[in-house]
C-alpha cells in the first residue's frame, strides 16, 4: 500500500485495482456524519471530490500505468467546548451580540486539539483553509483570502490559501464580528478588532510598519509571508499568539493617544511578535530543546529596533532589569533541555525562560565578536530559506472587503464551533515535483537545532563554544560573584579579590549534578571584566577566574598628587559638565589635604587614592549576581560622573543602603536632573526612602529625605507659591514617570518609630484632594493609583491620620462605581491601599511596630466593620467584579489578610474565574508569596489540616477542566509544589515531619479506600 498527498492535501490512499478493499464502517451516532465515507466507483484517475481535487493528465496516466486507484479519506470532527485548541471569549461587561468571538490558542501542542494533524518539525505543508461562519462574522487566518462564498442566508465561507510550507502548529485563525483596517504605510499589513476599537488599534500599531522595514534591513531578508495580520481578542492565555503571518494579540494592549503607561509594554510585545515571523514560524526549532534559540533571536531582533525607536538607554536599562529578574529565582531547569532532564512544561513555558534565552543570546553576540559579526551569522541562517520566499503582494487584504457591520448572533453559535475544512500539501521531494522555475533553488532547511547553530557559529568565528554550551545551555543555576578590592600604596596597585559561587552549574546533558559536571570542572571558561575609573582615565581589566577564590594585582596608572591636579586642569579645559567638575575637584582637594598630612598618615574618611570608582562586569557580559562594596564616596562619584544608565542604577541601589545625608543629597541631585534617564530617577526616589529605613540611619534622616522629595515635587508640579498642586500636565513623558514615582517614595519614608511622618501623610492627602486632570490631554488613572498605593504604604501615627486615609480610599472606591477607570486600575489600588492599612493596624495590635503612639484598639475601632481584624467582607464583595484586575486585587487582599482560614475559598474562586489570564496571574501570584511571611503563619501547628490542604491542591490539579487551561494546570502545579515545599519546610523546622507524613498517608489511604 502506498500513501501520497493529494493536490489539496487530503489524505490519499492508493491500492492496486485488482484488490479493491471492502471498507467496513460502523453506523455513526444520530446527528453525526461518518468518519470514513467509502468512495464512489469512478475512473482510476478521478478523485471522489472534483470540486476540491484536480488531477493533471500526467498524474492520471502514471496512476493507470501503475495500476492503482485513488481514494480520499475525509475526517469530520467536532471540537468540544473547553478544548485547548479553541477559545470562546467576549469583552468584559460587553454584549455577546457585539463581542462574542473565537480564536485558536497558541502553544506547542494545541494544533492537534482542534484539527487532525501530525505536528512535528518535518510535516511542513501548504494549506487551504475553509471556514463557514455566521454571516456577520469575519474570519482572519494565515495566507491570502481567495474568496468569500455565501452559503445560506445566515452563513458564508471564507477560503484562505497559504503557499508557504508551514507547520501545523503555526496555523490558527480568529472569527468574530471584527472590524478591520489596512496599515497606511504598508498595504500588506492589516489589523482587526472588535467593534469600536479601530481608533485604539490605529494608535497602538502606528509604529509597526517601521519595525517591519527595520527587520528587513537588519536581516537583509524580506518578510516571508504574503500578508501580516494582527487581530486583537479578549482574554487569551498568552499575551501574543504567533502563527504564520498572523498574530492573535491580547486586546488589553490597546491604548489611545491619551494613554501613556500602556505604550512601552505594548510596543515591546508587538515587536517581539513580529520578529517571531522570521524566528519561530518561518524558521522553526527542530525539537523542543531548541526553543530557547528562537526566543532569544526574536527578542534580540526586537531590541535592535527598540534601541533606535525608544533609545539605547531604555534597552540597556531593560536588559539590566531582566538580568536581575532572572537572577532573583533559582534555576533548576537547563535552558536547552536534554532527554535526561525531568522538566515540567510549566517551568519552560514562562516569561522568565524567554528572558533568560534573550540574555544568553546577548552573551553569544559578544562571544561572536560584536553586533556586525553576529548579524552576519543570523543572515546566513535565513539566506537559504529566503531564496524561495514568496514575493510580497502589496495590496490591501481582501478580507477587509468581506467585513460587515456586526449584527445579532444566532443563539446556536454559543454552543457550536465554526466548521473548518483544513487541507495541507506536503512539501517534500517524494510527493510533488518542484516547478521548473524553482528547480535550481536550494532545498528549504528551516528546522534549526542548537547543535547546528553552534556548529555554524564555530565555523563563522573559529571559536569553540563547547564550554559555553555546557555552562549556559545545559547547566543549571547561575553564578554569584562576591568582589572586593584594596589600594596598595607601597606597590601602587589595586588588589582585587573575587569569590565565585557557580550555583550548581552542572550540565544537564550528562554532566552530573551538584556542581560536578563539566561546567564545574572547567572554571577557566569564566572571564570577568573589571573597569577601574582612575583620575587619568578608565581602564578595563580581564580577570580569568581559575578557582573559587581568586586574587589579582592590578597596576594603577594614576598618581595620587600630580596626576590628580592634572586631571582637574584637563577636565576644566575640556568644558565638562558642572557636576563632574565638582566631583573631580572634591577628590583633588581631598588628595591635596592628604598630601599635606602625608607624614602624619592618611586622614580617616578622606579618599587619598587615585581610584575614583570600580565597576564589576559593566557591560553585563554574563548572567550573574554581583555582591560588591566600595566606599560611599566612590558610589557618589560613580553616580555623578558616569553617564551610563547601568552604572547609575548600580550606584543608586548601593546608596539606598547608606544611611547618610551625603547619600540622600546625591540621590536628590539625580532626581532633580532632567537630563538623566527617567527610570534611574524613579529608582533614586525609592532609594531616598530606603535610606530612612536603615537600622543605622540618624533620627533626623527621615526628615531630610522627605524634605528633598517634597522639594523636588513642589518645584516641578506645584504653582509658583509652592502651596497648591498645579493641574496635571503629562506632555513630558519622562517627567510624568518621575511624578508618578515620588509619592510612593514619600509614603515609604519611616521615622525612628517605624511610622510615616505626619507631614508625609498630609502631603499625600493634599495630592489626592487637589488632583485636577480636567485640562490634561492624557488620562491619569495610573497616577491616581500610585497616590493610593503611597497612601496605603504610609503607617499613620495618629487616629486622625488613619481616619482621613480610610476616608480618601473609600471616596475613590465609591467614585469608581460612577466613573470607572478603563481597566479598573483605581479600584484595584483602593483595595490594596485598604488592605495595607488593615495590615498596619494588625501589626500595631500584635506589637510588631515599636514606639506606637496610638492605642491599637483605638485604631481598630476607626476601621469600617468590613475591615476589622480578621474580616474580609469588603474584598469578597469585589471578588465578582466585572473587571478582572479588580477581581484579582480583591483575591490578593484576602490572601494577604486571611490565608490561613480562607486559602481553600480563594483557590476555588481563582479556578472558577471566567478569565483564563486572571486564573494564571493569580495562581502565579500565590506561588510568589513569601513563605516566611505568609505560608509559615498559615501552616503553623496544623499538621492534619496541612495534609488535607496538600491533597486538596493535588485533587484540583487532576480534576481541573481541560482546555486552554493547560496553562492553568501548569500554574496550579507550581502552586502545589510551592505549598507542599512550604509545609515540608515548616514541619521539618518544628519537628513534625513524621506526623505530617503519617497524616498524608492516612488521608491518601482513606481516599483510596
Amino acid at each position: 500500500m502506498a500513501q501520497d498527498a493529494a493536490e489539496r492535501g487530503d489524505l490519499v490512499i492508493q491500492w492496486p485495482q485488482q484488490s479493491q478493499p471492502q471498507l467496513q464502517t460502523a453506523p455513526p451516532p444520530a446527528g453525526i456524519s461518518p468518519l470514513l465515507t467509502p468512495p464512489t466507483p469512478r475512473p482510476a484517475c478521478v478523485s471522489p471530490s472534483a470540486s476540491l481535487d484536480a488531477v493533471d493528465s500526467g498524474d492520471a496516466v502514471a496512476q493507470q500505468q501503475r495500476g492503482t486507484a485513488r481514494c480520499i479519506v475525509r475526517i469530520q470532527f467536532n471540537v468540544p467546548p473547553g478544548s485547548p485548541g479553541l477559545r470562546w471569549a467576549m469583552a468584559e461587561g460587553g454584549d455577546p451580540a457585539d463581542s462574542l468571538h473565537v480564536y485558536t490558542s497558541a502553544g506547542l501542542s494545541t494544533a492537534p486539539c482542534w484539527f487532525p494533524c501530525v505536528d512535528n518539525s518535518s510535516e511542513r505543508c501548504t494549506w487551504s483553509l475553509d471556514f463557514t461562519v455566521p454571516e456577520d462574522f469575519v474570519v482572519v487566518a494565515p495566507g491570502k483570502l481567495l474568496r468569500t462564498t455565501q452559503q445560506t442566508s445566515e452563513t458564508r465561507t471564507f477560503t484562505y490559501a497559504l503557499e508557504v510550507p508551514t507547520l501545523p502548529r503555526h496555523i490558527g485563525f480568529a472569527a468574530g464580528p471584527f472590524e478591520g483596517m489596512v496599515d497606511p504605510n504598508l498595504p500588506h499589513i492589516s489589523y482587526f478588532g472588535l467593534p469600536g476599537t479601530l481608533d485604539r488599534i490605529a494608535c497602538t500599531t502606528a509604529f509597526l510598519s517601521k519595525a517591519l522595514r527595520s527587520y528587513e534591513q537588519t536581516l537583509e531578508c524580506p518578510y516571508p509571508y504574503p500578508f501580516y495580520t494582527q487581530v486583537f481578542v479578549e482574554d487569551p492565555h498568552v499575551d501574543v499568539g504567533v502563527f504564520a503571518g498572523l498574530c492573535v494579540v491580547d486586546a488589553g494592549f490597546l491604548h489611545g493617544p491619551e494613554n501613556i503607561d500602556e505604550v512601552i509594554p505594548a510596543r515591546e510585545q508587538l515587536c517581539v511578535a513580529l520578529a517571531k515571523q522570521w524566528f519561530g514560524c518561518y524558521t522553526h526549532f527542530k525539537r523542543c530543546r531548541d526553543m530557547w534559540l528562537f526566543h532569544g533571536l526574536s527578542e534580540y531582533l526586537a531590541a535592535c529596533f527598540l534601541s533606535a525607536h525608544l533609545g539605547n538607554n531604555h534597552v540597556r536599562y531593560t536588559q539590566m532589569k531582566k538580568n536581575d529578574d532572572v537572577c532573583s529565582r533559582e534555576w533548576r531547569t537547563p535552558l536547552c533541555v536534554g532527554p535526561e532532564d525531568t522538566v515540567y512544561p510549566a517551568d519552560v513555558l514562562t516569561p522568565r525562560f524567554a528572558t533568560k534565552a534573550y540574555l544568553v543570546t546577548n552573551m553569544l553576540e559578544r562571544q561572536a565578536g560584536g553586533q556586525s559579526a553576529w548579524l552576519k551569522l543570523v543572515r546566513s541562517l535565513l539566506r537559504p530559506a529566503a531564496a524561495q520566499a514568496p514575493a510580497l503582494v502589496l495590496a490591501p487584504s481582501a478580507v477587509l472587503a468581506a467585513s460587515a457591520p456586526a449584527t445579532a448572533i444566532p443563539a446556536a453559535l454559543a454552543t457550536a464551533a465554526p466548521t473548518a475544512a483544513v487541507a495541507g500539501e506536503q512539501a517534500t521531494e517524494a510527493t510533488a515535483a518542484p516547478a521548473p522555475a524553482q528547480a535550481a533553488a536550494p532545498k528549504l532547511k528551516r528546522a534549526l537545532s542548537t547543535r547546528k547553530f553552534l556548529h555554524t557559529l564555530k565555523v563563522t568565528t573559529g571559536k569553540d563554544f563547547k564550554q559555553f554550551s555546557e555552562r549556559w545551555l545545559l547547566g543549571r543555576g547561575l553564578p554569584t560573584l562576591t568582589c572586593g578590592f584594596e589600594y596598595n600604596r607601597k606597590r601602587h596597585q589595586t588588589d582585587f579579590a573575587v569569590r565565585l559561587d557557580s550555583g550548581s552549574q552542572s550540565a544537564g546533558g550528562g554532566g552530573g549534578s551538584g556542581g560536578t559536571g563539566p561546567a564545574a570542572e572547567k572554571p577557566s571558561a569564566v572571564s570577568l571584566t573589571v573597569r577601574i575609573h582612575e583620575l587619568d582615565g578608565t581602564y578595563d581589566q580581564q580577570l580569568p577566574l581559575e578557582s573559587d577564590l581568586n586574587l589579582f594585582e592590578l597596576t594603577c596608572h594614576s598618581r595620587a598628587r600630580k596626576a590628580r591636579r592634572k586631571r582637574v586642569q584637563q577636565a576644566a579645559a575640556a568644558g565638562q559638565d558642572a557636576q563632574q567638575d565638582a566631583a573631580v575637584a572634591a577628590v583633588a582637594a581631598s588628595a591635596t589635604a592628604g598630601d599635606e598630612e602625608q607624614e602624619a598618615g592618611p586622614t580617616p574618611g578622606v579618599p587619598v587614592i587615585p581610584v575614583l570608582w570600580v565597576q564589576v562586569d559593566p557591560e553585563y557580559e554574563c548572567i550573574r549576581k554581583v555582591a560588591f562594596r566600595q566606599s560611599e564616596s566612590m558610589w557618589i562619584a560613580q553616580l555623578e560622573m558616569d553617564k551610563d544608565v547601568r552604572a547609575q542604577s548600580e550606584a543608586v541601589r548601593a546608596l539606598g543602603t547608606c544611611a547618610s545625608v551625603a547619600s540622600v543629597n546625591a540621590l536628590g541631585n539625580l532626581l532633580n536632573n532632567d537630563q538623566a534617564y527617567w527610570g534611574v530617577r524613579a529608582e533614586a526616589a525609592a532609594a531616598i526612602a530606603r535610606t530612612s529605613a536603615q537600622p543605622s540611619a540618624p533620627r533626623d534622616l527621615c526628615y531630610t529625605a522627605f524634605s528633598i522629595l517634597s522639594k523636588v515635587f513642589r518645584s516641578k508640579f506645584f504653582d509658583a507659591s509652592g502651596t497648591h498642586p498645579s493641574p496635571n500636565d503629562f506632555s513630558d513623558f519622562a517627567l510624568y514617570f518621575v511624578k508618578k514615582a515620588i509619592p510612593p517614595a514619600v509614603g515609604a519614608i519611616r521615622g525612628p518609630d517605624e511610622r510615616a511622618l505626619p507631614e508625609a501623610v498630609d502631603f499625600l492627602l493634599l495630592l489626592l484632594k487637589a488632583n485636577d486632570n480636567s485640562r490634561n490631554r492624557y488620562t491619569d488613572p495610573h497616577y491616581v493609583a500610585s497616590l493610593l498605593s503611597a497612601l496605603g504604604c504610609a503607617r499613620p501615627r495618629s487616629a486622625r491620620d488613619l481616619r482621613r486615609m480610610v476616608k480618601q480610599a473609600r471616596r475613590f472606591l465609591a467614585l469608581e462605581r460612577v466613573v470607572p477607570s478603563p481597566k479598573g486600575e483605581v479600584a484595584a489600588a483602593c483595595l490594596h491601599a485598604l488592605c495595607a492599612m488593615t495590615q498596619g493596624v494588625v501589626a500595631v495590635a500584635a506589637g510588631v511596630t515599636a514606639g506606637a503612639t496610638a492605642d491599637a484598639s483605638q485604631l481598630q475601632q476607626l476601621l469600617p466593620d468590613e475591615l476589622r481584624l480578621g474580616s474580609t467582607e469588603l474584598f469578597w464583595q469585589y471578588a465578582t467584579h466585572s473587571k478582572s484586575a479588580v477581581r484579582v486585587a480583591a483575591l490578593q487582599c484576602v490572601a494577604k489578610l486571611a490565608l490561613r482560614d480562607e486559602f481553600e475559598r480563594v483557590l476555588s474562586a481563582v479556578l472558577g474565574d471566567r478569565s483564563v489570564r486572571a486564573q494564571v496571574g493569580m495562581l502565579r501570584w500565590l506561588t510568589s508569596m513569601d513563605r516566611a511571611k505568609y505560608y509559615a503563619a498559615a501552616f503553623c501547628g496544623r499538621t492534619a489540616a496541612n495534609a488535607a490542604l496538600v491533597h486538596s491542591c493535588w485533587s484540583r490539579l487532576n480534576t481541573v477542566a481541560p482546555g486552554p487551561d493547560c496553562v492553568v494546570r501548569g500554574a496550579l502545579l507550581q502552586l502545589y509544589r510551592h505549598v507542599r515545599n512550604s509545609i515540608v519546610c515548616w514541619e521539618s523546622g518544628s519537628g513534625g515531619v513524621e506526623s505530617y507524613a503519617v497524616a498524608v498517608d492516612s488521608l491518601l489511604t482513606t481516599q483510596c479506600a
